[in-house]
């Protein structure tokens, strides 16, 4: 098991890339103890990426594990706030 798997998110995170994106975290979970995500070019998330994001960083949590952010975006801080989920992810 790697200690840190980083991920860098595409400007779009909608339900259109959600399939790839949980592929890749489901990867990063068994693989790896710590995930960092660079968030610094998303411009537009969906509530589909970040229930995702919000399952993959529960699902750490619950293991003693975590999840990093990395400069995200006020795009994605602010719909993160929006829909109530920013405690949740920590960011």
């Amino acid at each position: 098991m790697t200690d840190t798997f980083r991920l860098e998110l595409e400007s779009n995170v909608t339900i259109a890339v959600a399939g790839d994106l949980y592929n890749q975290l489901h990867d990063a979970l068994d693989s790896s103890r710590v995930i960092e995500v660079n968030a610094e070019a998303v411009e537009k998330i969906d509530t589909a990426g970040l229930q995702l994001l919000c399952l993959v960083s529960k699902e750490l949590q619950s293991h003693f594990m975590e999840i990093k952010w990395f400069k995200p975006s006020q795009a994605f801080l602010a719909s993160a706030k929006l829909l109530g989920v920013a405690e949740i992810l920590k960011c």
